[in-house]
């Protein structure tokens, strides 16, 4: 019998460890065990005895395990052996989540300190090792006024929440410098090492409501807390389109699409209903829904 390890990923705790035996009539069942003598490793995973796949227990710190798989089988071979082992290295690149081969187990939620009714709180959510950052488009009004969809009978101010990813601990509540009602801030947000943006797809720009805009925080030095303020703000260049009242901006719902590069120096925005600008009479309700997409990238010296 042969045992042989599959890489690691970060999406498991371990790799399934596979056996190849020449009898294939044999049922093979799996152990594990430390690797190293008192090391305790193997008391942090569990490993399916049918399949070889290895799970990480709820709440194992981030770091680098040893353990030792054995698998055995039910017959006896005449022509290899009854058992085998493998020394299996295990990454663990976040706590607190126990993952399946095809899905995975939660094991805790977050919620808003001061959440309501109608506050749309995880409408949008993004993560890193470090931080969860939740959006909540209509905190602070959170009442029906209205029919609508997409949140349009709905007022609030809308704020976006920073927890600690592995304590879950609620650490700052972000808001937007206009707090506008109705201006959707926390519709999307990203987080991407110590920067966070928050898109407010409806905000007011220039006097023209429903432009949009992303702002921009930047973790202070003693970390996020809940004055922190934005430090910069995205917004789209002028549509020039009809029924625009020649301001050159126009309802474009800037925000509602928004990605960010790894290292944050590009931020992609969405636009939908920005309107190309040509000969062609283009519906002043802005309803062709062109769309664009507006690419931000951050200067040098910045």
């Amino acid at each position: 019998m042969t045992l042989l390890a599959v890489g690691d990923n970060q999406t498991k705790a371990g790799p399934p460890v596979r056996a190849v035996d020449s009898d294939s009539g044999d049922t093979l069942t799996y152990s594990i065990s430390d690797a190293d003598a008192g090391s305790g490793h193997a008391g942090l995973f569990t490993i399916d005895s049918a399949t070889g796949q290895i799970l990480r227990k709820v709440g194992t710190n981030r770091g680098v395990y040893r353990v030792r798989v054995s698998v055995s089988d039910d017959g006896f071979d005449t022509d290899d052996s009854d058992t085998a082992t493998v020394d299996v290295t295990i990454h663990v690149t976040s706590a607190g989540q126990s993952w399946h081969e095809s899905h995975w187990y939660p094991s805790s939620s977050v919620t808003a300190g001061d959440g309501s009714a109608n506050d749309w709180f995880g409408v949008s959510v993004d993560a890193d090792d470090e931080v969860i950052v939740v959006g909540a488009p209509f905190a602070d009004g959170g009442v029906h006024v209205g029919p609508g969809d997409w949140g349009g009978g709905t007022t609030g101010t809308g704020a976006a929440y920073v927890f600690d990813a592995g304590s879950g601990l609620q650490l700052a509540r972000l808001d937007s410098p206009s707090a506008e009602n109705r201006g959707w801030f926390g519709w999307n947000v990203e987080v991407v090492g110590d920067l966070i943006f928050v898109a407010a797809s409806q905000e007011t720009v220039s006097g023209v409501s429903g432009v949009g805009q992303v702002h921009v925080f930047t973790k202070p030095v003693g970390g996020w807390a809940d004055t922190s303020s934005a430090t910069a703000t995205l917004r789209p260049g002028p549509t020039s389109a009809p029924g625009n009242g020649g301001s050159g901006l126009g309802a474009v719902a800037f925000g509602e699409g928004l990605a960010v590069s790894d290292d944050g120096n590009t931020v992609a925005v969405g636009a939908r209903y920005w309107e190309k600008v040509d000969s062609l009479d283009r519906d002043p309700a802005r309803m062709n829904g062109d769309g664009a997409v507006f690419v931000f990238t951050k200067a040098a010296s910045a």
